[in-house]
């Protein structure tokens, strides 16, 4: 991507979501995030009706009178996004590619917490490397990480069904080894060791991979987790477009099906259901939110249906 056309792709992407969320999400985002906890803030002088556990008792004896700990909200928040580029992500069978969807989900999220004064901070999972820009709050920090979610998984372009066939018959020729690509588990244990604090985490993939779902657990135990999951119509119902070549962009494996065929057809959504079935299981489990988002749907929709879902829940 040209300087020039990140720049203009930036631009349209901040203001947008500025226009989005002055209009109501910033609102709604409040609502759902304002103030995971307490901290303390200063001890004083105990007074008749303080309840007796919050007796500072090394204050007390200093002094040689009760004295109680005294806490505040804790608003200020620290919202990570934890971004998959699997290969699986390029795809996109309209005018939106999955990861293009992501990133507009991201930077979404990103200019809602600046707005209300958080930091905002994103772990985004390449090939055979990550990229960290540490939680920050302002404007510039948000474009910042506007600049690298633009920054596509590879070199190809959002395509449409004859596109994303053509390049499956190219990757009989030429297999891509991935092997060594980030893995969403390898994001959980990085942000283990980055995030203090307990932080509200987004991870935003299409979680094909098995193991990248259940690695969400693990984060689950210290922070407030909401799993985003993409995808596309074309992986909903397969389109009736005869023998097709479907390629793994993981493994680079290839598989020549007739698509007309109403077993295969019957056989690939029933695969797509259990897996679904199973990825919402596993989050229900394990007590994390999901958001679905489509890429032939407004992504803003999504957020806010995810928002005012929670808010409904705790009676916000």
């Amino acid at each position: 991507m040209q300087p020039q056309e990140l720049a203009k792709k930036v631009r349209h992407i901040q203001l947008q979501s500025n226009r989005l969320v002055s209009s109501g999400l910033s609102g709604a985002y409040l609502s759902v995030f304002k103030g995971r906890g307490i901290e303390f803030d200063e001890a004083r002088p105990y007074v008749p009706g303080d309840d007796i556990r919050d007796i500072d008792w090394n204050v007390t004896a200093r002094v040689g009178e009760p004295y109680i700990k005294r806490y505040v909200e804790e608003r200020e928040l620290t919202v990570m996004l934890v971004i998959d580029t699997a290969a699986s992500l390029e795809f996109g069978s309209d005018q939106k590619s999955k990861h293009e969807a992501v990133t507009e989900f991201a930077a979404l999220v990103a200019f809602s917490a600046i707005y209300n004064g958080d930091k905002v901070g994103v772990l985004i999972l390449r090939q055979d490397s990550e990229t960290y820009i540490p939680p920050r709050k302002g404007q510039k920090h948000g474009l910042r990480i506007v600049r690298e979610l633009l920054v596509p998984p590879s070199s190809v372009a959002t395509e449409g069904l004859a596109g994303f066939v053509k390049r499956a018959l190219g990757a009989l020729k030429k297999r891509r080894q991935l092997a060594s690509r980030r893995s969403i588990s390898d994001g959980i244990v990085f942000c283990r060791q980055v995030l203090r604090r307990r932080s509200v985490m987004f991870v935003l993939s299409d979680f094909i991979d098995v193991e990248g779902s259940k690695a969400l657990q693990s984060a689950k135990k210290k922070h407030d987790v909401i799993a985003v999951r993409v995808e596309d119509p074309v992986e909903k119902q397969l389109p009736a477009a005869g023998l097709v070549a479907l390629t793994d962009p993981q493994t680079g494996r290839s598989r020549l099906v007739d698509a007309t065929s109403k077993r295969f057809r019957k056989e690939f959504e029933a695969l797509r259901a259990r897996r679904i079935s199973e990825f919402e299981s596993l989050m229900r489990s394990s007590k994390i939110d999901t958001v679905a988002v489509e890429t032939d749907k407004q992504v803003v929709d999504a957020l806010l249906e995810f928002l005012f879902r929670r808010a409904r829940r705790s009676g916000r």
